[in-house]
């Protein structure tokens, strides 16, 4: 929480963030669920920006310099978690670990570029993480809650979420099981993916060229 606020500090002044791939204005739109006419495609993170679209009645500030506060807390927070619970870390190598996740040139270029549902959805990869090794080590209900996850950050971010499903599918591989429940396993966490991005690939793959551009 300290170190998200230190970053967030010299951002709690007045003014927009002008960053790269950010649009910023005080009039943000809802992003359609169904590909109307006049808006184009449906754009895969559309659930979450919807979500986040009521506090800007409050101010139009608010969502990116909260979505950065959120990025560094739950980047900190998640790797410490899993370096200090799962892998066995001391709390200072813990903590180092998970500040320097949560704040490190890759972090900064990305909220810089204005990408800031790619660093927060990477920031709830610490949180998978301690989930997929409870699933490797044969917690029961490890893979539900792997699943919930992978959902999660797929909505946030198709391709941190594509990432997380990699990762997934890698450790189904090695489990010690028939090589036809591994398949049946990896063959739900794929269905689950693609039914969880149905809303925008479907269009997507159905668009003629020109709603495409």
């Amino acid at each position: 929480v300290l170190l998200g606020l230190v970053v967030l500090g010299p951002l709690l002044s007045g003014g927009y963030l002008l960053l790269l791939d950010l649009p910023s204005g005080p009039h943000p739109g809802w992003s359609p669920l169904l590909p109307l006419p006049s808006d184009g495609l449906v754009i895969p993170n559309a659930l979450v920006l919807n979500v986040l679209r009521p506090a800007s009645f409050l101010s139009a500030e608010l969502p990116a310099k909260f979505l950065i506060f959120l990025t560094i807390l739950l980047a900190g927070a998640g790797m410490f978690r899993f370096l200090a619970s799962t892998v066995g870390a001391s709390t200072p190598a813990a903590l180092a670990g998970g500040m320097f996740f949560a704040v490190n040139p890759w972090i900064y270029d990305r909220l810089l570029s204005g990408q800031l549902f790619l660093a927060l959805a990477y920031a709830f990869l610490g949180w998978f993480l301690a989930s997929l090794a409870a699933f490797t080590a044969g917690h029961r209900g490890a893979l539900g809650r792997c699943c919930g996850w992978v959902v999660l950050i797929a909505l946030v971010n198709v391709h941190v979420g594509g990432m997380a499903v990699m990762l997934l599918l890698a450790a189904i591989a090695v489990l010690p099981i028939r090589w036809r429940s591994r398949a049946r396993l990896g063959a739900l966490v794929v269905a689950l993916l693609v039914a969880v991005n149905a809303f925008w690939l479907l269009p997507a793959l159905f668009a003629g060229e020109g709603a495409r551009i």
